[in-house]
């Protein structure tokens, strides 16, 4: 107060042009080259490898424990693991979520690694066919 009163001048607030460009220019990002969004398109656009006859065991095996119906002692069916693949083909990038809390990821891999040693040819023969199914399309 006292310097206004004096007469001196005092700095506004307001940016001037040349400083609202400086800022400006920090603050816009350069566009990705054209080499990079063709990259990223075809990445998006490929299509998704197939599953192996494990990946398919493994992500029925684990739906089953986490529903409680392994337990049941029920047989796996061609379309139970068909449905499976189809998932996968669908899957997108899933957002993070919280775990289920049934049962931790490594008990749960040794369980499902041991299931899979236990099983037949014949069990077995049903997630290989569909693998080859899918491989070939």
């Amino acid at each position: 107060m006292v310097k206004a009163a004096l007469g001196t001048k005092q700095k506004s607030r307001k940016s001037s042009p040349a400083r609202a460009a400086k800022t400006n220019a920090k603050t816009i990002k350069p566009l990705p080259s054209t080499k990079a969004v063709q990259d990223a398109l075809q990445e998006v656009l490929k299509p998704r490898r197939a599953l192996t006859a494990y990946n398919l065991f493994t992500g029925l095996e684990r739906e089953r424990i986490l529903n409680g119906t392994d337990k049941l002692g029920l047989p796996v069916t061609a379309e139970d693991v068909y449905r499976i693949s189809l998932q996968h083909k669908e899957k997108k990038r899933r957002v993070h979520r919280k775990s289920h809390g049934v049962i931790g990821f490594q008990e749960l891999s040794k369980t499902i690694a041991l299931r899979w040693k236990a099983l037949t040819e014949e069990q077995r023969r049903v997630f290989v066919s569909c693998m080859r199914v899918r491989k070939e399309k």
